[in-house]
């Protein structure tokens, strides 16, 4: 999360991308407050002049919304990503014994000398709207999910991405009502939390998208798009786990050698 900066964005400052995220968030602020009802009836309109549930129609109305809501949100992960880039630049590297290699690692030694501070983007972050732009996807995938299973075959698939992203979306809501609450330091915890959350909204949206070319196409099992997402997700969190341990070495790391000094 931290260090893939799009290319769109890696020239824009930080000021110049709050801007844009600010911008479209006034916009997609607007829509959604009557973007469900309108997604319902666009479906019950297809239904009545008898558009069938896997038309082209029908499939543009899945695919749309939650587009317009994973552009800013995919902005603010580069907001954190300029944040990180900034300290990169700006900071001094720290001076640490090239011993430490051998007890750490390369990896945890390059971390610690680049002292980099990865919870200063998440206030950042929370003020833009991270939060609640992951509430209105939440809300976009719940209901666009709802009419994909009239589509006949579709409801054990749709139950079973329901089932996971509640889970996910459950400790991801906590997480960001947790780090709402701390007005005092940010902590490495937070960062985990956020890292967390900011994975839980893309593998969402991007298995939000399987979903659909699994009830339309139908080319694999729902046994098997349960446990691939379920699988998936788990492999991610052992993934983050690890590296959260290694940038937490990182840290012991340089705290023991600023205590030298």
């Amino acid at each position: 999360m931290d260090k893939s900066i799009s290319a769109n964005v890696k020239d824009m400052t930080i000021e110049e991308l709050v801007k844009s995220i600010d911008s479209k968030n006034v916009w997609i602020n607007r829509i959604t407050l009557v973007a469900p009802g309108i997604i319902l009836l666009i479906d019950l309109i297809l239904k009545v002049i008898g558009i069938t549930d896997t038309s082209l129609s029908k499939l543009v109305l899945q695919i749309v919304p939650p587009l317009v809501i994973i552009v800013p949100l995919y902005q603010l992960i580069n907001l954190h990503g300029l944040v990180i880039k900034k300290q990169q630049e700006e900071n001094d590297t720290i001076d640490i014994d090239r011993k430490a290699i051998s007890i750490y690692g390369r990896t945890i030694w390059d971390d610690a000398r680049a002292n980099i501070d990865y919870t200063k983007g998440i206030t950042l972050l929370l003020e833009h709207g991270f939060d609640t732009l992951s509430q209105k996807l939440f809300a976009s995938l719940v209901t666009l999910t709802a009419t994909l299973a009239t589509v006949e075959g579709s409801i054990t698939a749709c139950l079973s991405y329901l089932f996971i992203i509640l889970v996910m979306y459950s400790l991801s809501f906590w997480s960001l009502d947790q780090m709402k609450q701390n007005k005092e330091e940010r902590k490495m915890s937070e960062y985990l939390l956020l890292t967390i959350s900011v994975l839980t909204n893309l593998l969402a949206f991007l298995f939000y998208f399987i979903l659909v070319t699994v009830v339309y196409f139908s080319y694999v099992s729902t046994k098997v798009f349960f446990w691939g997402y379920f699988g998936f997700n788990v492999v991610l969190l052992i993934f983050i786990g690890y590296n959260y341990r290694g940038l937490i070495k990182s840290i012991k790391l340089r705290t023991e050698e600023s205590s030298k000094k």
